[in-house]
C-alpha cells in the first residue's frame, strides 16, 4: 500500500449482537451466540440427519442468527418498494450500512455530492426467496422426468404424467412466482446495488466472491481503487444469511460441527454456519485528516494471495497463507511490531493446524525469542458468518484497541494437538487480558487473517491510530507508457465460436450464432407462450449457446467424473485461459507467484438453478407422496418411485453431487490457480451487465499497484435455463429474433452465454519481456448514477479522459447493445457527444450483440 487507509465509521449487525456495543460486551465477555436453528431455518423433517453422508441432508442442526427485526426507515433511506424489490438480506445490510455512515460523520439521507462512492461487498447470495422463484419455475420441467422412471410407468401407468402434473401445481400454489412487470431484484448483486441506490452514489458498485475471504478481498479492491483515486470513498462489507442450503453443502463436505464452535480445540470437529453484516466507511489516511474525521483505526498493509496447485481445491495450503501475511509487510520487521493476532481459525482440525503452521513459521523468524502472541478467533463466539468473516474479525480488533482489552480467545477446553503451543509463539487467552500501551509510544498493532475454500487467503495489517501528520501522499507510479494495460494473450469459447480463430470467422461472415434452445438444455415446448408474458412460461427459446464444447479432462487431469456433475462453465473458462496462456506463449513466460485471476460474472445461473432442484428434492418428495398415496399405492412402491425418481433427477441435473465447490462462484477463479499454479490472489466479482469490464478494472489497478505483474482476467456466463428467459420476458425485454444495431425498433435482448480470458501486464512490462502485445487499453472507468442519461456521458468522459487519447483517434466505437432502442440511444449519444468533434475522420460503430446475443 502506498498510502495507509483510514478506518472513519463502521457497524455491525452480527449473532447476539444488534451493533457495536453489543457486540463488543459478547466478545469481552467469551459468550457466545450459536446454537440450535430454528425450524424456520432448518426444517429438521426435509433437511436434518443425524447421520452423516446422508445426501441431501444436514447432520448438523447448529447455526448463529442475528436478531429478527425489520429496518428501520427512520435511520437508513429504505422504501417500500425496496422492501418489496430486495432481499431482507440486502434491507439489513442497508440499514446497517446507514448506521456505518452515520458513525463516519455522514447523513444517509444526504450524503455530501462531489465525492465519489464506491460500494464493495462480500456477498454470494441471500434468504431463500430467489431459491423460492427458481423451484417454482423449475419443477414443471423436473416433475416431467417421472415420466422416465421405469417404475412409475409401471405403477402408474397412463396416469404418470397427472402425478407430475399434480406435483407441479402443489408446489406452484405454495411458491407462485413472479408476475408480469414485477420488478425484483434478489440476486446477489443486490446487496450493494441497494446502497448505490438508497443513498444516491455515483461510484461503481460490485460484490466478491472469494469464499470465506470475501469481503477482505471486497476490502482490497476498494483500497486500489482509492490508491488510484478512482473514488473518494469506499462503502465496504460483508452480508451472510444462514440457511439449509449451506448446511446441507458443507455437511457433503463434512466440515459443519453439530456440536459447538471451538476455535484451535483437540475437539474441534468443524465450522458452525452464522449470518451476519458489517458495513465499514474507508477514505485514505491522507483524506481522513484532510477532513478531521475520527479515525477509529489505520490499516497499514493487505496482502492477497492463492494456494496455486496443492492437494485438491479443497485442502488448504500453508505455502499461500505465508504468502499472503509477508504481502502485507513489505517492511518484514513491522511483523515483530504485532501485538494480537485474529485468526481465521474455521474450528476443523487441519484447517485450524495449518493455519497456526503458516503464522508461525513466518513470526518465528522475526519475534524474539519466548515471545508469545495472543492469538483468538471471533467464531468462538459467533459461529463462521461465511462472506462476512474476515469484517467481523476487522471490527473485534478494532473495538479491542478502543477499549484496549484483548478478549478470550476460543470456547475449547483443550488446544489442537496437531500443532506444538509449547514451541510455537501463540497464546490463547482464556480470559479477557489488558492491552496495554506500547512502551515505545508507537499505535498498538494487530492483524487479521480470512482463508477461503480454493486457497483464496488475505491478510490485514492494522494499526490503532494514525500519526499526528499524514504521511506524504506516495500515488502509484505506472511503470511507463502512462500506465497502459497490454492484452498479451487472448482466448475464448462463445456462441458459434470455440476459440479465438473461430470467432474471428465468424466476425468475417457476419452470420448470426443464434438457436433455438438446444433439446439437451431445456424442453423449450413445455415452457413456450408466444401470445405475452407470464410466470413459469417464456415469449421465445432463441439465444447465444455455446453447443458442441466438450473439455478435454487429459489436460489438466480433472477426472471425468468431476466434470460431470460441476459448473460447465470452470471448464469454458479453463478451455479459454489455455488458449490465452498459449497465446501468450505458454507459462513459462507468466510468474506464478506474482499473477491473479479476476473473473467477472453474474452470481449464480444454470448450475445454481440445477442445484437449487437438487436442494429440494426432499420437498418434493413430500408432494409426490401425497399425490401417490391418492392413488392407492402402499408404502413400499410410494418409496420405490420416490427412490427411483430422485435418482433419475440427480442423473439429468448432478450439481447436488458436484465434488469441485462450484455452488460458489470462487470456484471459477480457484479452478484457475489450482490448474496453472498461480499465486497472485484470486476471486470472482459480480457488477451485473458490467462484469467483464469491472474485472478489468479491478485487474488494471492491481497492475498499477504493483500487486501482481500479470492478471489472468476472466468473464464468463451460463444462465441460459428457462429461469432466465422468463425472468426477462416478464420484465418485457426478451425478443425472439435480433434486430439490427442502433435501430429504432429494438424492443429487447436475446441472451446468450460464453466465457472470454485476458492475459494483462503494464504495457512497459509486456515489451520489457518480449510478449506479443494484442492490443493496448489506455483507460477504463466504472460508475454508476440514478439516470442512464447521466451516468452515460460522465463515464464516458472519464474513460475517454484516462486514456489519454484524443477523440480525433478513435476510428471504431463498440457498443454492448441492450438491444432496447431507448436505452441504446442514450449510450450511443454519450458515444457521439465524446467522439463525434466536428472535423474528426469519419467512424465505424458496431454491436456484436446481433450476432452472439
Amino acid at each position: 500500500m502506498q498510502e495507509p487507509l483510514a478506518i472513519v465509521g463502521m457497524s455491525c449487525r452480527l449473532p447476539g449482537a444488534d451493533g457495536l456495543d453489543a457486540f463488543w460486551r459478547l466478545v469481552e465477555s467469551g459468550g457466545v451466540a450459536w446454537g440450535p436453528l430454528p425450524e424456520s431455518r432448518l426444517p429438521r423433517d426435509l433437511y436434518f440427519d443425524p447421520r452423516k453422508g446422508q445426501l441431501g441432508r444436514s447432520y448438523s442442526e447448529m447455526g448463529a442468527l442475528v436478531s429478527e427485526r425489520q429496518p428501520d426507515p427512520r435511520t437508513c433511506p429504505i422504501t417500500e418498494e425496496m422492501r418489496h424489490r430486495y432481499d431482507v438480506a440486502h434491507l439489513v445490510f442497508l440499514e446497517v450500512t446507514a448506521h456505518a455512515c452515520r458513525d463516519a460523520g455522514l447523513d444517509p439521507f444526504a450524503m455530501p455530492a462531489g465525492r465519489r462512492t464506491g460500494v464493495y461487498v462480500g456477498h454470494t447470495g441471500g434468504s431463500t426467496r430467489i431459491g423460492d422463484i427458481v423451484y417454482g419455475t423449475g419443477i414443471d420441467e423436473t416433475a416431467a422426468l417421472l415420466g422416465d422412471v421405469d417404475v412409475a410407468r409401471r405403477l402408474l401407468g397412463p396416469d404418470v404424467a397427472a402425478v407430475a402434473a399434480e406435483v407441479t401445481a402443489a408446489i406452484r400454489d405454495r411458491y407462485p412466482g413472479r408476475r408480469p412487470g414485477e420488478r425484483l431484484d434478489l440476486g446477489a448483486l443486490g446487496a450493494a446495488r441497494i446502497v448505490q441506490e438508497a443513498l444516491r452514489l455515483d461510484g461503481p458498485y460490485l460484490v466478491v466472491d472469494a469464499a470465506c475471504a470475501s469481503s477482505l478481498q471486497a476490502l482490497a479492491i476498494a483500497a486500489r481503487s482509492l490508491a488510484t483515486g478512482g473514488i473518494d470513498q469506499a462503502i465496504v462489507g460483508g452480508a451472510s444469511y444462514c440457511k439449509s442450503d449451506s448446511l446441507v453443502l458443507f455437511s457433503a463436505a463434512q466440515s459443519v460441527s453439530n456440536t459447538g464452535s471451538c476455535p484451535f480445540g483437540r475437539d474441534a470437529d468443524g465450522l458452525v454456519t452464522a449470518e451476519g453484516y458489517v458495513a465499514l466507511v474507508l477514505k485514505t489516511l491522507s483524506r481522513a485528516q484532510a477532513d478531521g474525521d475520527r479515525i477509529r483505526a489505520v490499516i497499514r498493509g493487505i496482502g492477497v494471495a492463492s494456494d496455486g496447485k496443492g492437494k485438491s481445491l479443497w485442502a488448504p495450503r500453508r505455502e499461500g497463507q505465508m504468502l499472503a501475511v509477508e504481502r502485507a509487510y513489505p517492511d518484514p520487521t513491522e511483523i515483530a511490531r504485532i501485538d494480537y493476532i485474529e485468526a481465521h481459525a474455521t474450528s476443523t482440525q487441519v484447517g485450524d493446524a495449518t493455519e497456526l503452521g503458516a503464522l508461525a513459521s513466518l513470526l518465528g523468524k522475526h519475534l524474539p525469542a519466548g515471545r508469545r502472541i495472543p492469538i483468538g478467533s471471533v467464531k468462538a463466539n459467533i459461529g463462521h458468518t461465511l462472506e462476512t468473516a474476515g469484517l467481523a474479525s476487522l471490527v473485534k480488533v478494532v473495538l479491542a484497541m478502543e477499549h484496549g482489552v484483548i478478549p478470550p480467545g476460543s470456547t475449547c477446553r483443550e488446544l489442537n494437538e496437531e500443532f506444538s503451543w509449547d514451541e510455537g509463539p501463540f497464546s490463547v487467552p482464556r480470559e479477557s487480558l489488558p492491552w496495554p500501551r506500547r512502551a515505545d509510544g508507537g499505535p498498538r498493532c494487530a492483524a487479521v487473517n480470512a482463508f477461503g475454500i480454493g486457497g483464496l487467503n488475505v491478510h490485514l495489517a492494522l494499526a490503532e491510530s494514525a500519526p499526528a501528520r499524514a504521511p506524504a501522499v506516495v500515488r502509484p507510479t505506472p511503470a511507463g507508457d502512462d500506465g497502459a494495460i497490454a492484452i498479451v494473450g487472448v482466448g475464448c469459447v462463445l456462441p458459434g465460436a470455440l476459440s479465438v480463430a473461430a470467432f474471428g470467422e465468424l466476425l468475417d461472415r457476419g452470420v448470426p450464432a443464434l438457436a433455438d434452445v438446444p433439446a439437451d438444455r431445456w424442453n423449450l415446448r413445455r415452457a413456450l407462450d408466444p401470445s405475452g408474458p407470464r410466470p413459469w412460461r417464456t415469449v421465445a427459446g432463441r439465444g447465444g449457446f455455446v453447443i458442441g464444447f466438450q473439455y478435454d479432462w487429459r489436460r489438466h487431469k480433472v477426472p471425468p467424473k468431476q466434470i460431470a456433475a460441476a459448473n460447465p462453465l470452470q471448464f469454458m473458462l479453463l478451455e479459454a485461459a489455455d488458449a490465452a496462456i498459449a497465446d501468450l506463449g505458454g507459462p513459462a513466460r507468466l510468474d506464478r507467484a506474482r499473477t491473479a485471476v479476476v473473473v467477472g460474472t453474474m452470481f449464480g445461473g444454470e448450475f445454481s438453478n440445477d442445484l437449487q432442484m437438487g436442494l429440494r428434492l426432499p420437498e418434493t418428495a413430500v408432494h409426490l407422496r401425497a399425490a401417490l398415496r391418492r392413488r392407492g399405492l402402499d408404502a413400499r412402491q410410494v418409496e420405490e418411485i420416490v427412490a427411483a425418481y430422485d435418482k433419475k433427477l440427480l442423473e439429468e441435473l448432478p450439481a447436488l453431487v458436484d465434488e469441485t465447490g462450484s455452488f460458489t462462484s470462487s470456484t471459477l477463479a480457484s479452478r484457475l490457480t489450482k490448474s496453472f499454479d498461480l499465486m497472485g490472489g484470486a476471486l470472482a466479482l459480480d457488477a451485473g451487465d458490467c462484469s467483464a469490464l469491472a474485472a478489468i478494472a479491478a485487474a488494471a489497478d492491481m497492475l498499477h499497484q504493483g500487486t501482481c505483474d500479470a492478471v489472468v482476467c476472466a468473464a464468463g456466463q451460463r444462465a441460459m435455463d428457462l429461469m432466465a428467459f422468463e425472468g426477462l420476458s416478464l420484465e418485457g425485454a426478451l425478443t425472439a429474433e435480433p434486430v439490427a444495431p442502433f435501430g429504432a425498433a429494438g424492443t429487447g435482448r436475446i441472451p446468450a452465454e460464453g466465457a472470454v480470458v485476458l492475459v494483462l501486464k503494464s504495457l512497459a512490462a509486456a515489451r520489457a519481456a518480449g510478449d506479443p502485445i494484442r492490443a493496448v487499453i489506455r483507460g477504463v472507468r466504472v460508475g454508476s448514477g440514478a439516470a442512464l442519461e447521466e451516468v452515460a456521458p460522465r463515464v464516458v468522459h472519464d474513460a475517454a479522459a484516462a486514456a489519454r487519447v484524443p477523440a480525433s483517434a478513435i476510428g471504431v466505437v463498440e457498443m454492448s447493445g441492450s438491444g432496447a432502442a431507448a436505452i441504446d440511444g442514450v449510450v450511443a449519444a454519450a458515444l457521439a457527444a465524446e467522439y463525434g468533434n466536428a472535423g474528426a475522420p469519419a467512424r465505424s460503430a458496431g454491436s456484436l450483440d446481433g450476432l452472439v446475443g
